[in-house]
């Protein structure tokens, strides 16, 4: 029987072609069986999560500060049409283990100003950010634990600025949080060589 495997739709995202690619992967084959459009060419389509059940997805869309949802089914993937608005330009995501609530990690300008961490209540409908995090510069990479108690945020924090900027540092960030619910509280961060 084969399937679609949730590791593999987020690494297929095409941030230029607007869609996310559809793969069937059987034994040692990977066959690329379709593709959804999302959005349009200023979207920027950046990463897919993929929820436990494997019956939904979330797409990034870093032009338009959307995360758009899609319905699978099988093989068959659509986009529904719904759009979560989320913080200026959301870049990676991730679904808790329970499927209750997403993070967006929202790279805005890249500076610091306005990058941010973004909960999403998956509850509600339709679905919509509940809370709003400052969490520093260009936050690149998320994970979140399997209990669903813990998001880690990997931050460039001004490596990706020119030397004598005055938000170049020579050394990136990881910021840790705390879930209790869909509420974020900051624990702190470490410096990333």
């Amino acid at each position: 029987r084969h399937h679609i495997d949730a590791a593999f739709l987020h690494r297929v995202a095409d941030r230029f072609a607007v869609t996310v690619s559809v793969l069937r992967i059987a034994q040692l084959s990977v066959v690329k069986i379709g593709s959804v459009q999302v959005g349009n060419i200023q979207s920027g389509v950046s990463a897919v999560a993929v929820s436990p059940d494997g019956k939904s997805a979330l797409v990034t869309r870093t032009g338009d500060n959307l995360v758009s949802v899609l319905a699978i089914d099988g093989e068959a993937v659509r986009y529904t049409g719904e759009d979560i608005a989320v913080g200026p330009s959301p870049y990676g995501i991730v679904v808790a283990h329970d499927g209750l609530a997403a993070l967006v990690a929202n790279v805005a300008t890249g500076h610091g100003s306005h990058d941010t961490l973004s909960v999403i209540d998956m509850r509600a409908k339709p679905a919509a950010v509940v809370h709003t995090s400052t969490v520093g510069a260009t936050p690149e990479g998320i994970a979140l634990s399997p209990n669903g108690r813990w998001c880690a945020v990997v931050l460039l924090n001004g490596t990706n600025t020119p030397k004598g900027s005055v938000t170049h540092h020579s050394h990136g960030k990881v910021v840790l949080f705390r879930l209790d619910g869909l509420k974020p509280t900051r624990l702190g961060d470490a410096v990333v060589q």
